[in-house]
């Protein structure tokens, strides 16, 4: 239902403006040129990692809360804060977004929960080209929780929105626990 703002961010020339918002795309993992008939080989987490200062991402070690049109970063085992609030990236039906990366590898397990205060949640996470690989329910709720199986390697994308059509602002911590590749 709803179309994740990274989808179309993708879709976007580089370095050109998206609805007068900042383009937010992740670090695709090295590949062919697209001439070449051989596909891509998975990358591992820790061949991704980025480097010292990307412009608009948090640096891996920063705690801090991400400032509006800024990308988070969040690992494994952490819980961030972050808050909704005007000047966020806006989703296809006008309400605000904020957008986390994590590393992941093939087969993982994760569990990726928010918790809000003066709204109902709702997060999209996305693969590292922007595709929408899982949701939570549209009716949100203060507590949500999303659980996948990665199936690749690669840098994801959380993204934190509210539930409904109105833009809401407000405070909110996000988790994300992730387990062994599933046997």
């Amino acid at each position: 239902m709803r179309a994740a703002l990274i989808s179309l961010a993708v879709l976007a020339p580089f370095g050109a403006p998206l609805l007068g918002q900042a383009p937010v795309r992740p670090n695709p993992p090295p590949a062919a040129p697209a001439a070449a008939a051989a596909p891509a080989r998975p990358q591992t987490a820790a061949a991704q990692s980025p480097p010292v200062s990307i412009p608009g991402v948090q640096t891996p070690t920063e705690t801090s809360v991400p400032a509006p049109q800024v990308i988070g970063w969040i690992r494994a085992g952490q819980s961030r804060e972050g808050r909704l609030d005007l000047g966020d990236y806006r989703m296809g039906d006008g309400t605000l977004a904020d957008v986390w990366y994590f590393d992941g590898t093939q087969g993982q397990r994760i569990a990726i929960a928010l918790r809000t205060g003066d709204y109902d949640g709702y997060m999209q996470l996305l693969d590292p080209y922007g595709a929408k690989l899982a949701e939570t329910s549209v009716r949100g709720g203060h507590d949500v929780e999303l659980m996948f199986q990665l199936p690749a390697a690669g840098r994801f994308q959380i993204v934190v929105n509210s539930a409904g059509s109105d833009p809401h602002t407000g405070t909110y911590t996000l988790s994300l626990k992730a387990g062994p590749p599933a046997r």
